[in-house]
């Protein structure tokens, strides 16, 4: 349950955001607009790329730990012929 200060500070938050995209859209040419929303996306796209790096280095680092644990690899596999 929220309490009345949280919604409050929600409030008074999101009437910050209006106020900010207001203040925006009144104060910038269209050209101006395009260039912040680009820049957004290109740190946004940084972000997300920086978080799939670190994940698959992550998970690769995991999976040679577990390997090395478990010594998948230096199993030898014998023909039944040669017993």
């Amino acid at each position: 349950m929220h309490k009345a200060q949280d919604c409050t500070f929600e409030i008074s938050q999101c009437l910050n955001y209006t106020y900010l995209v207001t203040d925006i859209i009144c104060n910038y040419s269209v050209t101006e607009i395009v260039c912040l929303l680009y820049t957004y996306l290109v740190l946004l796209f940084q972000v997300i790329v920086h978080f799939s790096f670190v994940l698959s280095q992550t998970s690769l680092t995991l999976t040679k730990f577990i390997e090395n644990c478990i010594n998948i690899y230096n199993i030898k596999l014998v023909s039944p012929n040669s017993l």
